[in-house]
């Protein structure tokens, strides 16, 4: 390319991932849309990959983005057509593979040693849910890529210590703290009408690694001890939820459907405080805390060896339990409800440690560094 006797270098990056946020709406979606936006500035041409039951295109000036439909196998849409089309592009591009990603993988191991590689290591594959035989079968493709890859980038600490594939490689490992945009007037908030007074929050899918079978054993047996909490979101334990909700509806308040960016906002500002029990390491973040601790909302969570209790602190912004403890949580809830200057003191930790760990300024600047290469 070039303009005016200048030569211009086209810089080209391809990204691959299991989802886009075209089709799902959930943290690490949101984490690419981050990457996209400041990668854009950096690269003359971005191309995202990725899966989805319903094939579709998108392009948007210099950013594509592009989803596959396939065959569903264990959590992951496998797709010949994506696999083909990743390694013809890779060719002349820095290629940036978020695991955990089958496909993703794949396409790593057979990349050429001279291809840029940056891997983005959200969580552990076996843990987010693969089986133990496939991750056997897995593993060497993954170490390919690891062995490959220029960089890798992890959002927390927690994520290289307790990370069994990762040690080896901790040398090229930069940590890269999910970010949250700054409250301002451009957030918007949408009243939610029939909730109680006061209540604590759950928000997020509804899928067994959240922790949810223990807040309906909790609400179950020991409602009568508790404060109001409601929950909002979609997934396979919508059932469970509802049959909850209708049990006992002075305590649960089921909201069943994905809410909007708005709705989300106005339950999170005028709760008390978040509950975010995850139970499994595929529970990797937890960006839905940063978004409580913006407007300064105290998170009881737990310690499961990834970036939740690295994003919360316990006993700083909040209180931190084992997974899976109905008795721990119970008492975590009881006594933060009960102490309001436990909360005050929370509250205005959370805000500071936003500001602190968690700036967009500070992830985009981190961003552009690590894809220096």
């Amino acid at each position: 390319m070039k303009i005016k006797g200048v030569f211009i270098i086209k810089k080209k990056l391809l990204i691959l991932s299991r989802h886009s946020s075209l089709d799902v709406r959930g943290g690490i979606e949101f984490v690419l849309d981050d990457y996209i936006t400041e990668l854009s500035k950096k690269y003359t041409n971005v191309t995202h990959l990725a899966t989805s039951q319903k094939a579709r295109e998108q392009i948007d000036n210099n950013i594509k983005v592009k989803l596959y439909n396939g065959i569903t196998f264990v959590k992951n849409i496998l797709s010949i057509r994506y696999v083909f089309d990743s390694l013809k592009l890779c060719k002349g591009r820095t290629v940036n593979i978020h695991f955990p990603f089958i496909p993703g993988a794949i396409v790593g191991a057979l990349l050429t040693k001279d291809t840029k590689i940056i891997v983005t290591w959200h969580c552990d594959v076996v843990l987010a849910g693969l089986p133990k035989l496939i991750y056997a079968l897995l593993v060497p493709l993954v170490e390919s890529t690891l062995k490959k890859s220029s960089k890798i980038i992890v959002t927390s600490q927690n994520i290289i210590d307790s990370t069994k594939l990762l040690k080896k490689y901790k040398d090229k490992c930069n940590i890269c703290h999910i970010p949250l945009k700054p409250l301002n007037n451009d957030i918007k908030t949408k009243k939610i009408i029939g909730l109680p007074r006061e209540y604590i929050i759950f928000i997020g899918r509804l899928v067994d690694y959240k922790g949810l079978k223990v807040i309906i054993n909790l609400y179950s047996n020991h409602s009568h001890e508790l404060p109001p909490i409601v929950l909002a979101g979609q997934g396979p334990l919508s059932k469970d939820l509802i049959k909850l909700s209708k049990h006992n509806p002075a305590k649960v308040i089921f909201i069943d459907r994905i809410i909007s960016e708005e709705e989300k906002n106005y339950l999170i500002e005028n709760s008390r405080f978040m509950v975010f029990p995850s139970n499994t390491r595929a529970e990797a973040f937890g960006v839905v805390q940063l978004e409580a601790m913006r407007y300064g909302k105290p998170v009881i969570n737990t310690e499961l060896g990834t970036g939740t209790s690295y994003v919360s602190k316990d006993g700083v912004t909040g209180i931190t339990v084992r997974p899976n403890s109905v008795n721990e949580l119970k008492k975590a809830i009881i006594d933060l409800y009960d102490d309001k200057k436990m909360q005050t003191e929370f509250s205005k930790n959370a805000k500071e440690r936003i500001k602190t760990h968690f700036s967009y300024e500070k992830f985009a600047n981190n961003l552009i560094k690590i894809f220096d290469v």
